[in-house]
């Protein structure tokens, strides 16, 4: 029986491809091919989101409110690239991003929740996939 916690090795793995342009330009072709890549855009359009604070240290109220609005109704509300979150973190997004008080942290929850999925689905099957083992050879 597989357990739903992701190997510690293929989540270590998947934070080094993430952080790298070059593995995760890899692992988005393989989440296309598989019919997934939602999962790797959210995840990336997340990090864009919260990288904007770190650089600016502080973006325009407006400007991280309409970018947030803009990633939950992409990724979160009902539509075709939706992520698949728990109805508890859809709600929790929603209320934040209806209140207008959208923070660094908006997405934090979802986005670890889809890195673990990615974690234990996605990316055990990028490194077995044929595609990969002849690049890395």
């Amino acid at each position: 029986m597989f357990s739903d916690t992701p190997c510690p090795h293929t989540t270590i793995l998947l934070s080094f491809c993430a952080g790298c342009l070059t593995g995760i330009d890899l692992f988005s072709q393989h989440c296309a091919r598989e019919f997934s890549s939602e999962n790797v855009l959210f995840w990336c359009a997340v990090s864009d989101y919260k990288a904007k604070f770190d650089v600016e240290k502080c973006i325009p109220e407006k400007s991280s409110a309409h970018e947030a609005t803009a990633i939950y109704k992409h990724y979160i509300a009902d539509g075709n690239t939706q992520v698949n979150l728990s109805s508890k973190q859809r709600s929790d997004i929603k209320k934040t991003i209806d209140s207008g008080r959208a923070t660094r942290g908006t997405f934090d929850a979802a986005q670890r929740e889809i890195f673990a999925v990615m974690s234990r689905d996605s990316y055990p099957r990028f490194l077995a996939s044929k595609k990969n083992r002849q690049l890395c050879t």
